[in-house]
C-alpha cells in the first residue's frame, strides 16, 4: 500500500511538473508577442497636418516618454554606444568612409526602421525643413520654469500644427562626443537620413537651441538622436 501511494504521489507531482511547463511555455508566447509588438510600435505617430502627409512620432527611438532623451546613435549605425569617435564610427575605413548610400530612409542603416519596425523611418531633410516652416508649425521653448511641457522640467520644442493644433515634443537633448553628453538642455540634434553629398564628412540634421531652430550638417560619427516619421 505504502508503495502504490508513493507511487501515486511520484505519478502526481510530474503532472504538476508538466502543468508547470505548458504554463511556462504559454507565458513565454504571451511575453515573446508583447515584445513584437512593442518593438514594431514603440511610438504614436501625430498628424500634423503637414503638406506631405508625414506623421511625427511623439518620442525618440529609445525613448520611454516624449520628454525622454531615448537612444544616441552615429548616422547610419543602429546601436548605442559608450563611446562615439571617428575612430569607432562603423563606416570609417583607412580615412575615408564606406559609401552605404546619400539617403538611408527605410534601409538596415535607418535607426528607426531597426528599432520601430518597417513604418518607421528616419526624416529626410525635406521633411525637416517642412516641420521647421513657419508657414506650418510654430515652435515654442520650454525652459522647464514658465513654460513646461507636460509640467514636467523637460527642456525643448513643442512643435504645433498650424492647420490642426495638434503638436510634438522635442527634448533638447544635446548630443554625444567621445563619452560625454554635450548640451543637453540647450540644444537637439537630430539625424536626417541624408548625407550632404557635398561633403560627405557631414550629414544633414535638424538642429535647435532656444531662440533657433534650422536644418544643418554635422559630422557624422557623433551621437545625436533620432525621431522616426511615417506615412
Amino acid at each position: 500500500m505504502l508503495m502504490m501511494a508513493g507511487a501515486s504521489v511520484m505519478a502526481g507531482a510530474a503532472t504538476n511538473r508538466g502543468k508547470a511547463k505548458a504554463k511556462a511555455k504559454a507565458k513565454a508566447k504571451v511575453y515573446a508577442s508583447v515584445a513584437k509588438t512593442v518593438s514594431a510600435s514603440f511610438a504614436s505617430f501625430v498628424d500634423l497636418g503637414l503638406p506631405s502627409g508625414t506623421k511625427w512620432a511623439d518620442r525618440n527611438v529609445g525613448a520611454n516618454a516624449p520628454e525622454d532623451y531615448g537612444t544616441y546613435f552615429s548616422w547610419g549605425e543602429t546601436k548605442e554606444k559608450s563611446s562615439y569617435s571617428y575612430d569607432n564610427y562603423e563606416y570609417s575605413q583607412n580615412d575615408n568612409f564606406v559609401n552605404i548610400g546619400s539617403n538611408i530612409a527605410g534601409t538596415k542603416y535607418d535607426a528607426a526602421t531597426a528599432k520601430g519596425g518597417v513604418r518607421c523611418q528616419m526624416p529626410t531633410k525635406e521633411q525637416c525643413e517642412e516641420l521647421c516652416n513657419p508657414e506650418y508649425t510654430t515652435w515654442t521653448w520650454c525652459g522647464g520654469v514658465k513654460t513646461k511641457y507636460n509640467g514636467s522640467k523637460a527642456k525643448g520644442y513643442i512643435v504645433k500644427s498650424k492647420s490642426n493644433g495638434k503638436s510634438i515634443f522635442l527634448p533638447a537633448a544635446g548630443n554625444r562626443n567621445d563619452t560625454e553628453l554635450n548640451n543637453d538642455g540647450y540644444d537637439g540634434a537630430y539625424w536626417t537620413a541624408e548625407l550632404d553629398e557635398s561633403n560627405d564628412f557631414g550629414a544633414w540634421y535638424l538642429y535647435f537651441h532656444s531662440n533657433n531652430h534650422e536644418v544643418g550638417y554635422f559630422d557624422r560619427f557623433f551621437g545625436h538622436t533620432v525621431r522616426p516619421v511615417s506615412k
